[in-house]
């Protein structure tokens, strides 16, 4: 709700880049909270606001790669870091965006990586969990208990 807001303020201020602008603040109020001594959230959520708001279709096309990857992966880390991964591009392709939006959309990419630094260790030994999506155990998790 809070990036909506934001979006939709910075939209009336300053149209286009201003929406782009204000949510990329509302990810970094998000990430690094004053009020909570700057320890806050990896702005998957408030990256994925922002995007709604800015290119709808663009923010489809990442929900889709998400979903994808996570029906693929059974990981929420892989699956939210495929979809950044891919979102400055789609931005400029599909969207057609340049100038302060696609900037504001690498710099969100970046940051959103470096907040997952941790998950991507734990991806890379092996060790990062799974989800269950359904409510289904594969067989692995199902041996288990």
């Amino acid at each position: 709700g809070k990036t909506v807001i934001a979006c939709l303020i910075g939209y009336l201020c300053i149209g286009y880049n201003g929406a782009a602008l204000a949510g990329f603040g509302a990810l970094l109020g998000h990430i690094a909270p004053i009020f909570y001594k700057f320890k806050g959230g990896k702005g998957v959520m408030v990256a994925a606001g922002t995007v709604l708001m800015l290119d709808p279709v663009t923010f489809l096309i990442c929900i889709g790669v998400f979903a994808g990857v996570l029906y693929i992966s059974k990981t929420v880390s892989i699956a939210s870091i495929m979809a950044v991964l891919i979102y400055p591009m789609i931005l400029n392709r599909v969207g057609n965006h340049v100038g302060i939006s696609l900037i504001c959309a690498i710099l969100t990419m970046v940051i959103i990586l470096f907040m997952h630094r941790s998950n991507i260790s734990r991806i890379l030994a092996g060790t990062e969990p799974k989800t269950t999506i359904g409510g289904k155990k594969n067989k692995k998790e199902a041996a288990k208990g």
